[in-house]
Order: structure tokens, then sequence, then C-alpha cells
């Protein structure tokens, strides 16, 4: 079995900004302001973390490629667009589980770089747990011999994103997508991360189960608790079509509410800052204005 390699983190900056993530091609970008790079995106809130990139995903050169997946249906039903017509190209049926509970027409359907656009225009930034590994097929439990992604270097601000650093410095939340087997493969990993009180289960009911034996062992490593910045990690039911038990109103539900929602509001805080910021510069540059314009006035 040959090893397989994850995808480049993805991120508002190597996706709009200079376009050098691989699944982007700059002509492919479209969105509504032809100045990208003059653009400023919100400071990255959320990460979100599969496990491995599935046999699909990897032939096509994207996150969460398989068509029946459910992470970019959900994605557009919470950021305003619809992956595609969820109709089946060999059958021409539409897909029972997706295609009568989406929030968006035809209209909307984007592309794929589009859809990341829109994602991470929102401060959300997708990578995965396993940055390397052997597998059989696409399911999790057959990974073997695995090295994980350096993502707590990515949170620390300490890796180097295209000569940036920092970049990660802003997450407030880690969203496991992959449900408990991806959780199982975050602690496994990330354990020390726990210990050192840096970051902390969600306080859903999934995570709270998930990471309750990890979390038991760090909180008695941090009898005064954990650091006020501590990020939140969150475990939400997987995406995989493998994961059949939900239906797709109930994984939907619980992304909105856990993922999405938070995230926006950081947004929407972001926006309202950045307007109080050019509201107070703009008063001290007229009163500045004002004070050289009484220097300089003549006298009677």
């Amino acid at each position: 079995v040959e090893r397989t390699q994850s995808f480049e983190p993805a991120w508002w900056g190597n996706v709009l900004v200079n376009a050098t993530h691989p699944h982007i091609a700059l002509a492919a970008i479209k969105t509504t302001n032809n100045s990208k790079n003059d653009k400023c995106y919100p400071p990255i809130h959320t990460l979100i973390l599969g496990t491995h990139p599935s046999i699909t995903s990897l032939h096509q050169s994207q996150y969460y490629g398989h068509p029946l997946n459910a992470f970019w249906y959900i994605a557009g039903d919470c950021l305003g667009f619809r992956r595609s017509l969820a109709v089946s190209e060999k059958t021409g049926k539409p897909y029972a589980y997706f295609h009568e509970h989406l929030k968006f027409g035809e209209e909307n359907i984007l592309d794929y770089a589009d859809q990341l656009g829109r994602l991470v225009e929102n401060g959300f930034a997708l990578w995965d747990i396993v940055g390397e590994c052997k597998r059989e097929g696409s399911l999790d439990q057959s990974i073997e011999d695995e090295v994980p992604n350096p993502i707590r270097d990515f949170c620390e601000g300490s890796l180097d994103l295209g000569g940036l650093k920092n970049i990660g410095k802003s997450v407030k939340r880690i969203v496991v997508a992959n449900g408990t087997t991806g959780g199982a493969y975050f602690v496994k990993h990330f354990s020390e991360w726990f210990m050192d009180g840096k970051i902390l289960a969600g306080e859903d009911e999934l995570s709270q189960r998930v990471f309750k034996s990890i979390m038991n062992k760090a909180k008695k490593a941090n009898p005064d608790g954990f650091e006020n910045d501590a990020i939140k990690v969150i475990c939400v039911p997987s995406v995989s079509p493998a994961a059949a038990s939900l239906s797709y109103l109930q994984k939907r539900e619980a992304w909105e509410t856990y993922c999405y929602t938070p995230g926006l509001s950081d947004v929407e805080s972001w926006k309202k800052n950045q307007i109080l910021h050019h509201i107070n510069n703009t008063a001290k540059r007229r009163a500045k204005g004002d004070f050289d314009i009484l220097a300089t006035s003549p006298k009677k």
C-alpha cells in the first residue's frame, strides 16, 4: 500500500490573496471584489480538520471531494451557496440524502474553487489531522503508520505559511469533522496539547464524550484551570457518506450550531471593530488637521 499525503492547509492567504494553494487557479476565482490582494480578510477563527483525504478527494485534488460527502452541502447551506445539483451522474436521480433539504437553488451553485473561496473569506481554514499514512481504501479505521500535520505549530503561529507566521494564532476553535474516529486520532497525536492546558473540549455532549478521558487527565495536570485563551476542540458528526446513522438535517444542525454560527459571529464582531477603528482614525486625523490649520493660521 502506497503512502498518501494530505493537502496543504487552505486559508484566505493562499486561496484568495496569492492563489498559491494547489487546488486553486487564479483565473478560477470569481469574487465580487476584483482587487482581491487589497481586500482585508478576517483573522482565522475556526480550523476545520478532516482525518485524511479519501481516495476520491486525492484523485480530484479537492477537500471532501466525494459527491456524497456532506461537507460542502452543509457549508453551502450555512454560507449562502449550493455545492451542486445533488443529482447522480450515473443514474440521473437526485441524491435523496441531500436534495430536498438544501436551502439554495441551482442558481446558487458554485464551482469548487469558489466554494473554497467563500469558506476562507469568512475566516474558516481547512486541513487534516493526518499528514501522511498508509491506508487501503478510504476509511479512517484503515489508517496505518500515520504522521500528523503540525497543527499545533499552525495554531501557535510558528508554522511558516508562504513567508507569513502568526496567521493561526487567532484560531478560537478547532472543529474535528469526522466524528468520534477523527476525535480519537486528534487525541492520539495532540494529547500533550491538552495536558499543557492550551486546548480543551467544547461544551457540547459529543465533544465532552469523545474527549472525556484526556480532559480528566488534563484537569489534574492543570489544577488552576486552563489558559484563558485556550482553543476549544469540537467534535461534530462525521460528514463522510459512510457515517449514515444521522440524517443530513441532524448533521447540518450540529455543524451550524458549533461551527458556522460562532464563526460567522466572530466575523461580524471583527467587521464592527474594523468600522470603529476606521471611525476613530478618521476622527484623529481630522482633529490633527484642524490643529494644524489653527497652528498655521496668521495672527491678527
